[in-house]
């Protein structure tokens, strides 16, 4: 559901960037053909019409970033946040992090989450998964989600919102300026 909504959203921001495009070139063409301007003058009006809409595409990327990001937030905190206020739970899953955080590759990674499993630790599977998931070790997140089905859906929402995040060429080209 949450891909969905940022789909939509990030399809929505991006339709404005092209409107706002083809609106410079449209406004570029009636500039160049107005024979009341001097070179000059056209080469300033087009400057003008250019940094304007160089400013809307900017905030445009800028909204579809926070989305981006408060997307990835919130699935983080429902994936990974603190459901009680027990300090021992807290402190269990700081040390669960810095395990976690010592992981190298992600065979080391689910070893740990099968001896997590075993032992019932869900610290220390939700850390080890943290540390996956932020790596990218995408053998790591399946294991997890086989074991905990109620996260997978979650999970690869979150999975796929870290490649929005990402650079993007069909970004760069959107939001750029020729």
């Amino acid at each position: 559901m949450a891909l969905t909504n940022l789909t939509n959203a990030v399809t929505g921001y991006r339709a404005k960037a092209e409107e706002l495009q083809d609106r410079l070139t449209s406004q570029t063409r009636a500039i160049e053909n107005d024979g009341n301007l001097s070179d000059s003058g056209k080469r300033e009006q087009i400057a003008r019409e250019k940094e304007s809409i160089k400013s809307s595409l900017a905030a445009l990327k800028a909204q579809e970033m926070q989305y981006v990001r408060d997307t990835k937030d919130r699935l983080t905190r429902e994936l990974f946040g603190s459901t009680t206020s027990d300090p021992s739970h807290v402190i269990a899953f700081r040390d669960a992090q810095d395990r976690a955080d010592r992981l190298a590759d992600p065979e080391e990674a689910i070893t740990l989450l099968n001896r997590a499993e075993v032992s019932g630790d869900q610290s220390l599977s939700s850390a080890v998964l943290l540390k996956a998931v932020t790596s990218g070790w995408k053998s790591v997140t399946r294991a997890y989600s086989a074991e905990y089905p109620n996260t997978a859906e979650k999970l690869s929402d979150l999975q796929q919102v870290e490649e929005f995040e990402g650079p993007s060429m069909q970004r760069a080209v959107i939001y750029g300026v020729m």
